[in-house]
């Protein structure tokens, strides 16, 4: 049932409270028939009830005070065409219980308030009388969303998955970027799940290699031996739907293990939804199912392929400008090449001419040098003659001194 707390104010004062003592009656009324002859009339009753609410009721509520916060599921009616600022008689429900609150059209826009939220309501109690009919009800002046007993069993026992899966010492791994990947698919023998799951990869199967590995996916042990024997770079664990108590399968902590122990992506698609389980907390990625863990490997490997190709586009065009600034190098090499092999004929011809006038030189000295020669030999000779004829005229005249 809806849950009150009552908070600060006034309490009742002692005249609202001996109302009751005042309007006792004073004597047991006596047995026997009642009068029939002057009864109510229903409108006469009606003012009498409103009378007694109006005098007695109304006035000792509304003197409390308090201001009271109720927590419950708020049922806030749509779309309200009405003039009036405020819903009337809204249903605050929880635990099968419900207590009726009027709250402001405003007050429910500005907190977002949407038809079966969980939320605090804190206000009034206020009284009224309406046809015969006395309401008591809360007029509430704040809501806020506040967390439902399904979210807090829910968040406590992800709390405890959570803690339970941090004791696994868990490592994270990225997804393998590789040209080529083998996946470790492990499934139940049916073949639904499996073809479920190779269609969703779509194109991406042309660089995969698939491992295919069967296991009954109600066997934690045997579940946790096939991931064990898993050589994949990727181990995908995958199972259809199946009955609700079957996914304590999920909390496994032999199965957790096994998933920890292994050096390799891993992902599940086990068919369920809003449900947090340990193996989430271990896997490095968890889909709803096997369809979405395929889709979600094919997505991927298509991303490193495109960037690869880009990769290899980028590549390829800066190649493309280095041959070509290159080939323009050595095109310009090429053309100083020529100019100095003009340049290299003309000193060529220059230097034959030199060496031809060198040889011209050589034979002018050679015959200079045999004419120079010749003289010198005649010149030798001539004064040879010279000194033979001195010598002869000298005898000669050494002989006439003799003789003398």
């Amino acid at each position: 049932m809806p849950t009150f707390e009552a908070k600060a104010g006034d309490g009742p004062t002692r005249e609202r409270l001996s109302f009751r003592a005042r309007h006792r009656p004073q004597e047991e009324p006596q047995e026997g028939p009642l009068d029939s002859r002057n009864p109510f009339t229903p409108a006469s009753l009606n003012v009498l009830h409103k009378e007694l609410w109006e005098t007695g009721v109304r006035p000792y509520i509304e003197d409390l005070g308090w201001l009271v916060s109720v927590k419950g599921r708020l049922w806030v009616p749509g779309a309200d065409e009405t003039h009036y600022e405020r819903h009337y008689k809204v249903p605050l429900e929880l635990d099968g219980e419900t207590t009726y609150v009027s709250v402001g059209k405003k007050l429910i826009s500005a907190r977002n308030i949407q038809a079966g939220d969980f939320v605090v309501a804190t206000g009034r109690i206020a009284a009224s009388s309406y046809k015969g009919e006395m309401q008591v009800r809360l007029d509430v002046v704040d809501v806020q969303r506040a967390e439902s007993p399904e979210e807090a069993e829910r968040r406590h026992e992800e709390e405890l998955t959570f803690s339970a899966a941090k004791a696994l010492g868990v490592r994270r791994y990225p997804f393998p970027l590789k040209e080529r990947l083998t996946i470790s698919l492990i499934c139940s023998p049916s073949s639904q799940v499996r073809e479920d799951f190779v269609r969703a990869l779509g194109p991406a199967l042309d660089y995969i290699d698939m491992e295919h590995l069967s296991a009954a996916m109600n066997d934690a042990r045997a579940i946790a031996k096939k991931i064990d024997a898993a050589t994949g770079d990727i181990i995908a664990l995958a199972r259809g739907g199946g009955a609700v108590e079957e996914l304590a399968l999920l909390n496994s902590r032999s199965l957790a293990e096994a998933l920890a122990r292994k050096n390799a992506f891993r992902i599940v698609g086990l068919g369920h939804s809003g449900d947090s389980s340990l193996l989430d907390y271990v896997v490095d990625y968890a889909a709803d199912t096997p369809t979405s863990a395929g889709f979600f490997i094919r997505d991927q490997l298509a991303a490193f392929i495109e960037m690869r190709e880009a990769h290899q586009r980028h590549t390829l065009r800066e190649t493309q400008a280095v041959a070509e600034n290159a080939q323009a190098r050595v095109d310009a090499y090429a053309e100083d090449l020529k100019v100095s092999a003009q340049a290299q004929s003309a000193m060529q011809g220059r230097l034959d001419e030199l060496q031809q006038q060198l040889e011209r030189w050589k034979g002018e000295v050679r015959q200079q040098k045999s004419e120079s020669q010749k003289a010198s030999q005649s010149t030798a000779v001539l004064a040879k003659l010279l000194l033979a004829a001195l010598s002869v005229i000298l005898l000669l005249s050494f002989g006439l001194y003799l003789k003398h």
